[in-house]
């Protein structure tokens, strides 16, 4: 009996230090878990505070950037009247008072930005028809031009044969009355032909000319002069 006592004691004692051994070895590990969770907080309140911090500075700068872009704001309005003025836009104190209270607004409002947009497409579009008008008067002029220089070029071709013609005919009635009463013969007339400059080829009209009167002078020549 005294034996199985002491083994039953012996038992109970190696089962009570393996347990105490194992609470012993969860007691460690929940000491280092501990530990960590301590050290990853202590981390994360120090990552809290560098974006605190950095949402201090965004802060800041998004005050400086609404103050600024209000003052472009008005810059622009203030730049913006007398060029509507110039450029003879109506001007009527409902569209005044509705343009101050849009750029008078908040500094990240899209109606300023619709307005800005509106504004200048109207002066792009105000620029552009100028162009195009400013285009046709010169296309129109430079047709005006170039159609009184061919005018010009056809009155003088019609002038130079006129004249040809007409001496033509002078010629041809004083040789015949000289003839008719002196009843000799006369020398043959010689041809006038005008002075063409080199430079230019005669037209059409004045080489129909020239061959004209070239037989109008044969037909003086067979005329005046008797045959052999």
């Amino acid at each position: 009996m005294l034996e199985k006592a002491l083994n039953t004691q012996k038992q109970s004692n190696a089962t009570t230090t393996h347990v105490v051994r194992n609470i012993q070895s969860d007691l460690t590990r929940v000491v280092q878990e501990n530990e960590r969770l301590r050290a990853r907080i202590a981390e994360l309140e120090e990552h809290q505070s560098d974006c605190e911090n950095k949402l201090a500075e965004m802060i800041e700068k998004a005050k400086e950037y609404a103050s600024l872009l209000e003052q472009a704001q008005d810059t622009i309005h203030n730049l913006g009247e007398p060029r509507l003025d110039d450029m003879t836009i109506p001007f009527t104190p409902e569209k005044a008072g509705k343009e101050t209270e849009i750029t008078k607004g908040p500094a990240f409002s899209t109606e300023f930005t619709h307005e800005i947009e509106k504004e200048i497409e109207k002066k792009l579009a105000i620029k552009m028809d100028i162009k195009n008008r400013i285009v046709k008067h010169d296309s129109i002029v430079n047709d005006r031009r170039k159609a009184q220089e061919g005018l010009k070029y056809l009155l003088a071709d019609r002038d130079v044969s006129t004249s040809i013609i007409s001496g033509r005919r002078g010629s041809f009635g004083s040789d015949t009355s000289n003839v008719s009463a002196a009843s000799a013969v006369t020398l043959p007339v010689t041809p006038h032909i005008p002075h063409v400059p080199p430079q230019k080829s005669p037209s059409t009209p004045t080489r129909f000319f020239q061959r004209l009167t070239g037989r109008l002078d044969g037909t003086l020549r067979g005329s005046i002069i008797p045959p052999p």
